[in-house]
């Protein structure tokens, strides 16, 4: 049975993002995002978002979740080579999303290096100069 679910709203501002998933046989193989507004028109919070890196018998898996939604979240392990399945990712709030990792490099060594970004690193809020640093 193939449908779409009812768009949801993202805790940002009201009206900003509505998400449409649809859904077959309870998979969801693709999903829209719509923005009302430019990405830089729009004050985005800090989204909260954690990565846990983990073995999983099949390789590495960094696991993303944010608490609010958080656009375009880059994964970057500097001078590391790593290669992720996916990056420049829209997280939903509480919504985990798995990304495979492969690297020659040790566990550890990739978890000390591990920075995640979002567009509210690169973006000031409303309140903030505008001359607010990136995340290092």
């Amino acid at each position: 049975m193939t449908h779409a679910h009812s768009p949801r709203r993202a805790r940002t501002r009201p009206g900003i993002v509505a998400v449409f998933d649809l859904a077959v046989d309870g998979e969801t193989p693709a999903r829209e995002m719509v923005y009302f507004a430019a990405a830089k028109d729009i004050a985005w919070p800090d989204p909260g978002l954690r990565a846990t890196l983990r073995g999983d018998g099949d390789g590495l898996v960094l696991e993303l979740v944010a608490d609010r939604l958080a656009r375009a979240a880059w994964i970057d392990f500097g001078t590391l080579d790593a290669d992720l399945s996916d990056n420049a990712i829209t997280l939903l709030p509480g919504e985990p999303v798995s990304v495979r990792l492969t690297s020659q490099a040790g566990v550890d060594a990739l978890r000390d290096a591990l920075q995640a970004r979002t567009l509210a690193d690169a973006t000031p809020l409303p309140s903030e100069s505008s001359t607010r640093p990136a995340t290092p």
